[in-house]
């Protein structure tokens, strides 16, 4: 996708990674409806909205000012939180983390949790964030899912199958 491009761009020009986190995060926070439907509008010249941000950035990192810009100058100021998405999974990924989301239909126990994740940085040989999800649609089982992995062990698709095998 386009945001991965973009957020890939930005890590390789960052300086210091843990910098432009914290600024683009504070940016995120910052970007409200009203200055992101000013930067987001065909109506405003590009210009103006790059000397908007570069106003309300001072003090700023200029390599992230000048990448938002670039934002502005492609169009794509729309997709900012997906890039700041992904921008924050690049560094995990490179610190050896994976953001893991975990679907089931109840709560699962802390142990169960801790037994889990052992289970998934050893298989993934990562440092493991679990995300877990209740979700009441599911019948029982559990669905993983990580770096566009999904591991289905829910009842429904376990059913499908079988299904799908008579």
């Amino acid at each position: 996708m386009i945001e991965r491009e973009y957020s890939k761009a930005l890590y390789d020009l960052a300086e210091n990674v843990n910098d432009i986190k914290e600024e683009f995060n504070t940016f995120i926070i910052l970007n409200d409806d009203e200055l992101s439907s000013v930067l987001n509008s065909p109506k405003i010249k590009k210009e103006d909205k790059k000397a908007l941000l570069r106003s309300v950035l001072k003090g700023f990192n200029e390599v992230f000012i000048d990448f938002l810009c670039v934002l502005i100058d492609n169009n794509r100021f729309n997709i900012i939180k997906n890039i700041n998405k992904d921008f924050n999974d690049l560094i995990l990924e490179e610190n050896g983390i994976v953001k893991v989301m975990v679907s089931t239909s109840k709560k699962l126990s802390d142990a169960e949790l801790n037994e889990l994740s052992d289970y998934l940085c050893k298989k993934l040989n990562k440092k493991i964030i679990l995300n877990e999800i209740i979700d009441e649609e599911l019948i029982g089982g559990i669905r993983i899912l990580y770096n566009g992995e999904c591991i289905d062990y829910t009842f429904k698709n376990i059913m499908n199958k079988m299904q799908s095998i008579l």
